[in-house]
């Protein structure tokens, strides 16, 4: 199955479609294109965590599970927009320099924070410092929004694939071209910053973060074929 496309000029450019692409008649051409787009972000992510220490693990898992309810506590003002996640909840022996005798136990509890990029974010981020320690925040692209943008994207590559096909065949006077396999990819999409905040910031005022704009890109691998009249 195939797909005309209305081009100005004599060179028809057709989309080939079906599982099983017929073998080139004419000449065969590959090539890549690549489009981008510098978008805003509009999602935040923090991680928290705090470490306790006992003398037994009943001890330290009881403190955790108190800081977990105090945790609970403090975010549900900003629920349903931002959403904690327990990351880590564990504990372990702490042993002698000859790792025979256990001297203690420690624990650990860490959450994840989403929410919008907007101040009821990072006040719930404030609160939950009253309990726990903030190890890094990053701003990102909400998957809804990244999806958009690709989607975008995707049809200007399509575009400009077609133009490319368009200027290979009249190059050679041409007058028809198979565009015979299109691959989207996101090689050299950048990943999101991750700003670490290694001391316990004050609780009582949100930490100040900066948006800014992420980049999206797409990349496709086209395989096109170039007919004789």
């Amino acid at each position: 199955m195939r797909y005309a496309v209305a081009l100005a000029g004599a060179l028809a450019v057709f989309f080939s479609g079906g599982g099983h692409a017929e073998p080139c008649a004419g000449t065969q051409v590959h090539f890549s294109l690549q489009r981008s787009q510098a978008v805003a972000v509009d999602r935040l992510q923090a991680n928290l965590y705090t470490e306790v220490q006992a003398a037994d693990m009943a001890t330290v898992n009881a403190r955790l599970n108190r800081i977990s309810q105090a945790v609970k506590a403090a975010a549900e003002p900003y629920a349903p927009e931002v959403v904690v996640q327990t990351r880590t909840f564990r504990s372990w022996p702490v042993y002698d320099a000859k790792r025979k005798v256990i001297m203690a136990w420690r624990g650990r509890y860490g959450v994840q924070v989403k929410g919008p990029l907007a101040d009821e974010t990072l006040q719930a981020v404030a609160a939950l410092q009253r309990q726990l320690t903030l190890s890094g925040i990053m701003p990102l692209l909400s998957d809804a929004r990244r999806r958009a943008v690709r989607e975008k994207l995707e049809l200007a590559v399509l575009k400009a694939a077609k133009q490319r096909v368009q200027a290979y065949g009249e190059a050679l006077g041409l007058q028809q071209a198979k565009i015979r396999t299109v691959r989207f990819d996101t090689a050299g999409a950048p990943q999101p910053l991750l700003r670490t905040m290694m001391k316990r910031l004050d609780a009582a005022a949100a930490p100040a973060v900066s948006g800014g704009e992420r980049d999206v890109a797409v990349r496709a691998n086209v395989e096109a074929c170039l007919l004789a009249p």
